[in-house]
């Protein structure tokens, strides 16, 4: 709320939407009532929520849902979909970035540079906790793809993004990604490990810090090559 009042030629209005159908008119009583016509609250019904599948297939399942159900979001809308849980530090940057170029973009997803993370044998594809898409794109390209999501066969959200963006490579508005990385803070759901060892809660913010380090130095290492050639 605090960031649409600041910036609201960045920002039109907010959907808040959770897969839990939970009363959500406690949080409605924090909105000013002259904001109440740009911000909207999608409870979505738990059915067909399947959480053997893993958190991608859940999710793509609720942008689904929520792209349906929503009045807010029009047919050619672009949004930035954010998971809640990951407080993004330079979400202006973000936002005034995409609205700097928001008639050309189709899809903006952070494609970390093919460095490869911290107790982990695969290099990072696509972050897909903070991304840019229009909603025709999604219903186009990604609707009904939480179908094939399964954590337990690899089949990631940032998978099944990097394919698709892949597949459009080279095709106007497929932007691989924002102008810099996007800087998100917070604890993970399940146990981290780094080579098998559990890492305590409060140190995983440093952790991820580092990391974001890491990809910046390497994506300016990445800017400065190809100015070169």
């Amino acid at each position: 709320m605090r960031f649409l009042q600041k910036n609201p030629t960045l920002c039109r209005g907010l959907i808040f939407c959770e897969n839990s159908e939970a009363d959500l008119s406690e949080f409605r009583a924090f909105v000013p009532p002259e904001w109440k016509d740009r911000v909207e609250f999608l409870s979505l019904p738990m059915d067909g929520f399947r959480p053997e599948k893993g958190k991608t297939y859940n999710e793509m399942r609720t942008l689904d849902l929520a792209m349906e159900r929503s009045s807010l979001l029009g047919p050619l809308d672009l949004f930035i979909k954010l998971t809640g849980r990951y407080p993004v530090r330079n979400i202006r940057r973000l936002a005034a970035d995409v609205a700097s170029k928001r008639d050309d973009v189709s899809v903006c997803f952070f494609r970390w540079p093919e460095v490869r993370r911290f107790g982990s044998p695969h290099p990072a594809l696509c972050d897909t906790r903070c991304i840019a898409i229009r909603k025709s794109v999604w219903s186009d390209c990604f609707k009904g793809l939480y179908k094939t999501a399964d954590n337990a066969k690899h089949r990631h959200f940032e998978t099944i993004a990097r394919e698709i963006t892949d597949s459009h490579a080279g095709e106007s508005g497929w932007i691989q990604g924002f102008s810099r990385p996007p800087l998100i803070l917070g604890k993970q759901g399940g146990v981290k490990r780094i080579a098998g060892v559990a890492v305590p809660k409060w140190i995983e913010p440093a952790l991820l810090l580092a990391t974001y380090l890491l990809h910046w130095k390497t994506l300016r290492s990445n800017r400065s090559t190809t100015r070169a050639r």
